[in-house]
């Protein structure tokens, strides 16, 4: 037996410190929540409807209350947003205690699911962790252990058994808790509905499951048999009398899915591919009545030339260069090409000649060009410079040493002959005395001059020598420029085209074979006799020959299209060959076409005998399981009935006792109402009426008549007889017509295994309660919850 024993409130919706209610304080079986509105007696309720369901009612019934449109601050249970929310259960289960808590943490639990907005109320139970552990010292504790942390179901198997089919959310709310304002939901509702909401009492899950299986293979077999049905008669539609064709295979080479001996595998392919195949056939029947190989051929060399060829300005240059292509074409260019280039250097260097250096180019190209005596001669000039040169570089260089100390050595003496007192006619540099310093200056100038007159003529004979040089260089030149003159440079361009001849030569050769007659005198001029020097050499005689072939090649394949459509079937079909395609005549298309008739039959006979077994074996288990699912129906619905009838009596005598003032009869009557598919039921007043309570009590008594189906439901329907909890929040405040004497009289002696959680903000009526309940040995306990709540926060 499950027993409530302490609750741990903190932070949670009204109640800002924790308070902590104990539902077994002195041993007390039952108790009773007092104090006036607005201190918590509803939150108490509620933390425990959390803890055991992880639900709030409330949220599922108002949660369409305000918009979802925009965030909200904090969760509305929360009190102060800055600090965690817990709720904590012990409860005593056959001798065991267990701790049941919930946790809502501000930092690591979720705010919003991927489509909503922050704090909604509808997301709110999944705001919470939920703990369970054998550990209840760890009760009022705000560290979890994450190994307890559980989900929800974990906690239904605790109170309702690990076996059970049911859930806490799907009893509690019917058995255990009656809520403020909320209690005659269940009387509000339709009377079909009322009937689902009862079905799990009759403790008939499983045949329920089972029914609803059967009803659902019913339900696929009989959409089988629709299906079948369609398809005989589409089948039937279709059905035609085609004659007997044997298979010819009509493409030897090549397999399509038309040429095939058998075309079609089932119905499925028949219907989605016999129209395609036949239109296939149709098509190629007109192409051989229209088409024509010469037109085609035309066609295709009209396209050539217009696409391919005209365009093509590279293949056209290599046309008009074909007649001179040979082997050693390329070489004498590329030859020509490097004599030129190596001419024009020694143009163009010709005057910064050094005869001195080596140059091999240089001595080659002198010997080309000048005569034998003119040869000897430049050989001769050129030792005769070489030997100046050698020496203006031996003693040029010692006369100039010489110079450049004497200079030194007379600054040096005039600096100190302007200081010191030194003898002034005697030279500084060879000791010899003089008459005066003026003849010694006068002397040195001399000396000087001399050293340089000696190297001036030295270079002078240079420079007739290199006058004579120049001269021949001169006749060389002369010659290298009729050379040029005469011989241009040959383009890259060009010598890239003569390169890429070999790969384009084979369509050349044919070009100039089928199109371009060698003889036509328009054309044989156009080609090349000599090498073009550049790209622009090939612009007018290609200009002419796209002229002539655009005048008189294109006209020659001008073709009628009308001819040619379809093309693309001739190379697909026939390979392009027209053998091929005359080996493959109209009447052997025709009879192909009858053959795909006769085959597509053929498969739809078969279908249609396979179908209307299938149709013959299916209505049979059709009728034997409609058969027992009508015998499995009514067992069920009269199970139902059976099961409604026992709560009958109980429920008018509770209503009975409860209800004050009833005009209308002694107490409420529940029929039961079988439907074609469903029982419905019916809450009436009395004979005299067949119409709904709802439409003659007032609110107060239909709290009344709610309360007493609770307690009916519990007497006569005992889901669960290890969790025995009556849970009713202020039956006085809404149940106005509330006989409190019959209603405590009848908890006492009907429900004396029950543990009671009861609340009301009325003193006199928590006392006398707990009076009539103590008169019989009841032990029941009144807390006030408004000192609960004050003495925590002024501690």
């Amino acid at each position: 037996m499950i027993k409530i024993k302490k609750l741990l409130i903190n932070n949670f919706k009204g109640i800002e410190n924790q308070i902590i209610i104990d539902f077994s304080k002195s041993e007390s079986k039952n108790l009773i929540l007092s104090g006036p509105n607005g201190y918590g007696k509803t939150t108490i309720f509620e933390a425990l409807e959390l803890c055991i369901t992880g639900n709030f009612d409330r949220v599922r019934v108002y949660k369409n209350i305000q918009f979802r449109n925009k965030d909200r601050s904090k969760p509305f249970f929360q009190n102060n947003e800055d600090e965690n929310v817990v709720v904590q259960l012990v409860i005593d289960k056959d001798g065991e205690e267990y701790l049941i808590s919930k946790l809502y943490d501000i930092e690591n639990s979720p705010e919003k699911n991927k489509s909503a907005k922050k704090h909604l109320p509808e997301i709110s139970q999944a705001s919470f962790f939920t703990y369970l552990s054998k550990r209840t010292e760890a009760f009022g504790t705000t560290k979890f252990n994450q190994d307890d942390e559980v989900e929800q179901p974990e906690i239904d198997s605790l109170f309702l058994g690990e076996k059970s089919n049911i859930t806490l959310n799907s009893v509690y709310y019917l058995f255990n808790y009656i809520q403020q304002e909320q209690n005659i939901r269940f009387l509000k509702t339709k009377e079909d509905a009322k009937g689902e909401s009862l079905s799990f009492l009759f403790d008939i899950d499983k045949e329920e499951w089972g029914q609803k299986q059967l009803n659902e293979l019913i339900q696929n077999f009989d959409t089988q048999k629709g299906r079948i049905g369609d398809e005989i008669d589409e089948i039937k539609k279709s059905d035609n009398d085609s004659e007997d064709v044997a298979y010819i295979r009509l493409f030897k080479r090549k397999e399509f899915e038309i040429d095939k001996e058998t075309p079609f595998k089932n119905l499925k392919e028949v219907n989605n591919h016999l129209n395609s195949y036949l239109e296939e056939v149709d098509q190629l029947i007109k192409f051989k009545n229209n088409f024509d190989v010469k037109e085609y051929e035309k066609s295709r060399t009209f396209s050539y030339i217009n696409d391919n060829l005209l365009p093509d300005d590279k293949l056209l240059n290599l046309i008009l260069l074909s007649n001179l292509i040979s082997t050693e074409l390329l070489d004498k260019i590329e030859l020509k090409n490097k004599t030129i280039s190596k001419y024009k250097r020694f143009i163009s260097n010709i005057e910064e000649i050094s005869l001195n250096d080596e140059n091999a180019e240089r001595d080659e190209i002198v010997e080309h060009f000048l005569e034998v005596d003119s040869l000897e001669k430049y050989k001769d000039l050129k030792d005769s410079i070489k030997d100046i040169d050698k020496d203006l570089g031996r003693i040029g260089k010692v006369i100039t040493e010489l110079i450049d100390s004497n200079k030194k050595v007379w600054e040096n003496f005039n600096k100190a002959n302007s200081f010191d007192n030194i003898d002034e006619k005697s030279c500084p540099v060879c000791s010899s005395t003089f008459d005066s310093y003026e003849v010694l200056n006068e002397s040195y100038k001399q000396q000087i001059e001399s050293l340089r007159k000696f190297n001036n003529e030295k270079i002078s004979v240079k420079e007739k020598l290199l006058a004579e040089i120049k001269k021949l260089h001169h006749l060389i030149k002369e010659d290298i420029q009729k050379y040029l003159n005469k011989n241009k440079l040959t383009e890259s361009y060009v010598l890239s085209l003569i390169r890429e001849y070999s790969n384009y030569e084979k369509d050349i050769l044919k070009i100039k074979e089928v199109l371009l007659n060698p003889e036509n005198e328009h054309i044989g001029h156009l080609y090349f006799t000599s090498p073009p020097f550049s790209s622009v050499d090939f612009n007018e005689n290609r200009h002419q020959l796209k002229t002539i072939i655009e005048a008189q090649v294109l006209k020659k394949y001008k073709y009628n299209s009308e001819k040619t459509q379809d093309s693309s079937l001739y190379s697909t079909y026939f390979d392009s060959n027209k053998e091929i395609l005359n080996n493959v005549s109209i009447l052997m298309l025709e009879e192909k076409k009858k053959f795909l008739l006769k085959e597509a039959q053929k498969t739809s006979n078969k279908r249609h005998n396979f179908l209307t077994k299938r149709l013959k074996k299916l209505n049979s288990i059709l009728e034997n399981l409609i058969l027992i699912n009508n015998k499995v129906f009514k067992t069920i619905k009269d199970h139902q009935v059976d099961m409604i009838e026992k709560i009958k009596i109980p429920f008018f005598i509770y209503s009975g006792k409860i209800l004050q003032n009833y005009q209308q009869g002694f107490g409420i009557f529940i029929d039961i109402k079988p439907t074609g598919k469903k029982n419905n039921v019916v809450f009436r007043t009395g004979c005299d009426s067949d119409h709904d309570i709802v439409f003659h009590l007032s609110a107060g008594q239909m709290a009344v008549v709610s309360l007493a189906f609770t307690l009916s439901l519990n007497k006569v329907y005992n889901t669960n007889e290890n969790f025995k909890l009556l849970a009713i929040d202020d039956p006085v405040q809404t149940m106005d017509s509330l006989n409190i004497h019959s209603f405590v009289d009848l908890l006492r002696n009907e429900f004396t295994d029950y543990q009671i959680i009861t609340s009301t903000h009325d003193d006199f009526t928590s006392r006398y309660m707990k009076y009539k309940f103590e008169k019989y040995d009841i032990k029941t306990s009144i807390q006030n919850v408004q000192n609960l709540v004050l003495e925590q926060t002024y501690n």
